[in-house]
């Protein structure tokens, strides 16, 4: 009875902070039509445009620790009251939250020890991320130099300017970082200096010319941030001038494991049962964020097609070594193909429709830096504008 009555109060608040537009758009967490992709796209999209404007970008990654443990329940309240919600409303929510327990096990397994709790919103409830989401808000309002994207606790912070002004870019973003770390240190959260990340991303040619220009760096609350290669965000590998052979890499691993647990297993499944587990447990893998991974060599796309190729030997498990699979992924009518078919297919197919390419709900882009001959308009654009950028979601 409770995740129901939580389930009803969470769709009366959110419906009324989306009614009353009280979320920032920057949070990309727990809310409808909204995702990690969605918020990948937004910071992929900002690069490229940064990127035709002949301007570089930085990127701050921050990792909050524990976040939903130390919210205070007061604080909480308050915010809760600031949003609107009435006395009785905020009633509800006092005994919501208070008189929780929570319960630790000695070491050894003997007993358990029974502690009160006094901050932190429930974990593994309905109504807790919506709660945090509320808490969280605020963080966005302090920004003064930068774009924020969040997805839940997971923040970044993003802010661009032409290589001739970088080093007035960094100091601006320093400033913002350190507002984000004074701001969760005013409202209970920790977040680790140490583990915050600066990502560097623009041009080939600008990237290499501001490293060996040694670019200033970021402090935050003392502590120096040096520029990293490459950044994990939202389950993405991102590096500084968006090649994608480390997203690649991190892929492919986690498929070829996959696999190589699957194959113990091979002659005691069914054809059928091989392939569902293939669509099941690979081929999310395959899809994450296929909208943002525009602009693949012909290397990265043969290695795809690798990993799709080992999955058809894995589903049909008699394909001879030398014999080529694509009679075999013909058969099976295009049931785990992937969401890469569309990043170089044809107008003509588009028109058709996308459901002969992917099984679930698709997202595609258009960048004309990486599209085929036969894509091109004849349009005059500025002399350094070169690539047009077209995003649609399309729900199966």
């Amino acid at each position: 009875m409770s995740k129901i009555l939580e389930r009803v109060i969470h769709t009366q608040l959110i419906t009324y902070l989306i009614d009353h537009d009280l979320l920032s758009p920057h949070q990309h967490g727990f809310r409808p039509s909204h995702s990690t992709q969605t918020a990948i796209l937004n910071i992929t999209e900002r690069v490229r445009s940064a990127i035709d404007e002949r301007m570089v970008s930085v990127l701050v990654s921050f990792d909050f620790s524990k976040a939903f443990d130390p919210i205070p329940h007061r604080r909480l309240l308050v915010q809760l009251s600031e949003i609107g919600c009435d006395d009785l409303s905020i009633r509800w929510f006092v005994d919501y939250l208070s008189l929780r327990s929570l319960a630790v096990r000695n070491a050894d397994g003997s007993h358990f020890h029974l502690y009160r709790t006094t901050s932190g919103v429930p974990q593994g409830s309905v109504l807790g991320p919506l709660l945090f989401l509320i808490y969280i808000n605020s963080l966005l309002s302090i920004l003064s130099h930068s774009h924020a994207i969040i997805f839940a606790d997971d923040t970044q912070i993003i802010s661009h300017a032409p290589p001739s002004q970088f080093r007035d870019l960094v100091s601006r973003m320093s400033a913002d970082a350190n507002a984000v770390h004074q701001w969760a240190l005013d409202n209970g959260l920790s977040l680790k200096a140490q583990k915050t990340r600066v990502l560097l991303l623009g041009s080939r040619v600008f990237i290499n010319a501001l490293s060996r220009a040694n670019p200033p760096i970021i402090v935050l609350a003392g502590t120096i941030l040096e520029y990293s290669p490459s950044v994990k965000i939202f389950g993405l590998v991102l590096d500084s001038k968006l090649n994608w052979d480390a997203q690649i890499s991190s892929v492919s691993s986690k498929i070829h494991y996959a696999l190589y647990s699957l194959r113990h297993h091979r002659n005691s499944l069914s054809r059928y049962l091989r392939l569902r587990l293939v669509q099941v447990l690979i081929v999310p893998h395959l899809d994450y964020a296929a909208a943002a991974l525009t602009s693949l060599t012909a290397e990265q796309k043969l290695r795809l097609q690798c990993l799709q190729n080992a999955c058809i030997r894995f589903i049909y498990g008699n394909i001879p070594r030398m014999a080529h699979v694509t009679p075999y992924r013909l058969a099976l009518e295009q049931s785990i193909n992937t969401k890469f078919t569309l990043h170089d297919c044809s107008p003509w197919a588009i028109v058709r429709g996308p459901g002969a390419f992917a099984p679930s709900a698709l997202a595609w882009r258009w960048s004309w830096r990486a599209a085929p001959a036969f894509w091109l308009v004849p349009l005059r654009v500025g002399a350094h504008w070169v690539s047009l950028c077209f995003c649609k979601y399309i729900n199966m």
